[in-house]
């Protein structure tokens, strides 16, 4: 098939803690980030500047492909 058009958009995800945000990001069994000690701090530090009293919320960017079959 070929792309018909495709849609960029992006849902926000929202994190109480960092704690959350590791266990559902970083420690995912599907992924294997292997971060060293020291980028992983790096990693906790950028996510603790976008803390606010809800939580840290995140644009995550997704793409969709519209197909049309072949024939």
């Amino acid at each position: 098939g070929r792309a018909i058009f495709a849609v960029k958009a992006g849902t926000r995800i929202r994190f109480r803690d960092f704690a959350q945000f590791d266990r559902g990001v970083l420690q995912v069994t599907h992924s294997s980030h292997q971060l060293s000690p020291t980028r992983y701090e790096e990693v906790r530090a950028r996510f603790e500047r976008h803390m606010t009293p809800e939580g840290a919320q995140f644009l995550v960017p997704m793409r969709v492909d519209l197909l049309r079959k072949g024939g």
